[in-house]
């Protein structure tokens, strides 16, 4: 659908859905997983942090540990980090993953990824500019923008 409007109008649609049922075997790596999986297990990491439930912390930690990639080795040295490691460890990776205690960063820094371009001019004939969408809050809470990002307070 969202192509043959396309077609017909000169947009650019995109149709976006969930790709599974996120159940325990799921993929909830923090960096190679689908959006909403990775989104969820931040959210609930952390609840975990705000409630110092670190059982619950190790738990997750060690069913799903955290492989560094060369940025996050040079901030907590070699090896995964998983359950059995110390609490500073552990929340030194959960922070360059933009999980804290008191909030979530759900999006980097506004900066694009290097196979996309940025936001552009929609096709030939049409003065309109894309604007990036950004998702209402939830009830209750208040989105703060900055620079594309996207933070959550809990």
């Amino acid at each position: 659908m969202c192509e043959s409007y396309n077609l017909q109008y000169g947009d650019n649609y995109l149709a976006v859905m969930p790709t599974n049922l996120y159940g325990p075997n799921d993929n909830f790596h923090l960096e190679n997983s689908h959006v909403i999986p990775a989104m969820m297990r931040k959210i609930y990491l952390a609840k975990l942090i705000h409630e110092d439930d670190w059982q619950s912390i190790e738990n997750d930690m060690d069913k799903r540990p955290i492989n560094p990639n060369e940025k996050l080795k040079a901030i907590i040295g070699e090896g995964n980090v998983d359950g059995s490691n110390s609490h500073d460890r552990i929340l030194s990776a959960l922070e360059f993953y933009g999980i804290y205690g008191n909030k979530v960063v759900l999006w980097g820094p506004g900066t694009p990824h290097p196979g996309l371009g940025r936001l552009g001019p929609h096709p030939p004939g049409n003065n309109r500019r894309r604007q990036p969408f950004r998702p209402a809050p939830g009830p209750g809470r208040r989105a703060l923008f900055r620079r594309s990002q996207i933070v959550y307070p809990l």
